[in-house]
């Protein structure tokens, strides 16, 4: 109803795509998924069936696509061979009469590092965002000349004076190693922020980084800011961005992967678009 194409991985979605159809008295245009090596979504062993299943199915083929599993890693062998197995099977598709418009393969890792992958379509994913697939592998955004798009804030609830072995947080698994300042960030998993972040993650404020200390609550975490900070409560400062620690660096101190980071924070969390 809504022009939207979709992608059709097993006869069991041909069947379903092209029933909806009918019911709604449209065409539906299609993309073809194939497994090419990833073994998650796409065409395996029903592609001898589909082949002949779809020559007389009331839809538009417009595309062929599969997916990388390791395009960030540009010298491993299987991306050749789920190269080759792609041509193969578009090469069958083609013999049967249907010649897709879009060919598409190539993700963020392989737009990046990989041109005979391109097609005449791709699939940017987290280098939208600005961020490199894999700091390891391929390097920081800054090397793949990329520059992160997104900036999380959140407020000051709270600044607070205590004293030198205070324990923070649930479980007092973190205490004060110093007389200092405390702020209250109004922020917490409930909003994306992973739970087990640890200290090499915080925020910006009042002109400098201030890290998590103890462990990040369901709507609040805690940062130390130090004895001589200026930070008040209600004032605004960067979680993530390009003043403080990168999403990158969230990402190293959660244990986890940037997209995790910038996909993870929760539909309360208002989006401003600039």
């Amino acid at each position: 109803e809504l022009d939207i194409d979709l992608a059709i991985p097993s006869l069991k979605h041909l069947e379903l795509i092209v029933a909806a159809g009918k019911a709604v008295g449209k065409k539906p245009r299609v993309h073809i998924e194939v497994d090419t090596g990833m073994t998650r979504g796409g065409f395996l062993g029903e592609w001898s069936e589909f082949l002949i299943a779809v020559k007389g199915a009331d839809i538009e083929v417009i595309g062929f696509w599969s997916h990388f599993a390791r395009a960030d890693e540009p010298d491993e062998i299987a991306n050749q061979n789920q190269m080759q197995e792609f041509e193969s099977k578009l090469a069958e598709l083609i013999a049967t009469g249907i010649t897709p418009k879009y060919i598409h393969l190539a993700n963020s890792a392989a737009a990046l590092t990989n041109p005979s992958s391109h097609k005449n379509i791709i699939r940017l994913g987290i280098a939208m965002y600005g961020l490199s697939p894999d700091v390891i592998t391929l390097g920081s955004s800054q090397k793949l000349e990329l520059e992160p798009a997104m900036t999380l804030k959140a407020e000051i609830h709270l600044v607070k004076r205590v004293p030198a072995g205070s324990p923070v947080g649930y479980g007092g698994t973190e205490k004060t190693s110093s007389d200092t300042k405390l702020a209250i960030i109004t922020m917490g998993y409930a909003d994306g922020i992973p739970r087990n972040t640890s200290n090499a993650a915080g925020v910006f404020a009042a002109g400098r980084t201030a890290q998590i200390i103890g462990r990040v609550s369901m709507d609040q975490f805690v940062v130390d800011l130090g004895a001589d900070s200026n930070a008040v409560a209600g004032e605004i400062v960067e979680v993530f961005g390009a003043l403080g620690y990168s999403i990158d660096d969230w990402a190293a101190a959660s244990g986890t992967i940037n997209y995790e980071i910038v996909t993870r924070i929760a539909s309360r969390v208002p989006r401003i678009y600039a």
